[in-house]
């Protein structure tokens, strides 16, 4: 079990996701936002997952949001985000490196899609969303 508090591994997911490319990370829960660009936030944190202290597993829910010129161009733009490789991949980014440096013993990203408009400063957007377990 690593000693690594939420916000240190908040801070590691959020640079696994800068090597995507031309995506914009922010490490909160935006009121604005500058599409294309990802969130970070915490879903739920399990604990005693085992005996003693446990394996408290961590569940986090990131956001991609594109803008929304037309809606076809706005879902192939999210689509590239849901494959399993390649430099856009979400997946790949994170996987890359499951220990994210050291901070966490593995991850897992579990989920990919509830592809949905979300509004920000009274702006529609089109999102996707992955669920990604942590375990620290």
């Amino acid at each position: 079990m690593s000693d690594s508090t939420v916000a240190e591994i908040n801070d590691a997911l959020k640079n696994a996701l800068a090597t995507v490319p031309g995506l914009r990370v922010i490490d909160y829960i935006p009121d604005q936002i500058a599409p294309p660009a990802a969130f970070i936030g915490i879903d739920n944190i399990d604990y005693h997952q085992s005996f003693g202290l446990g394996d408290a597993v961590h569940n986090y829910l990131i956001t991609v949001v594109v803008g929304r010129a037309s809606d076809r161009a706005s879902e192939r733009a999210l689509f590239e985000y849901l494959n399993p490789s390649g430099a856009r991949s979400i997946r790949a980014a994170l996987e890359q490196d499951k220990t994210l440096g050291g901070f966490v013993q593995t991850l897992v990203v579990t989920r990919g899609g509830n592809m949905q408009p979300v509004i920000f400063g009274e702006v529609t957007y089109i999102s996707v969303d992955f669920t990604v377990t942590v375990h620290p």
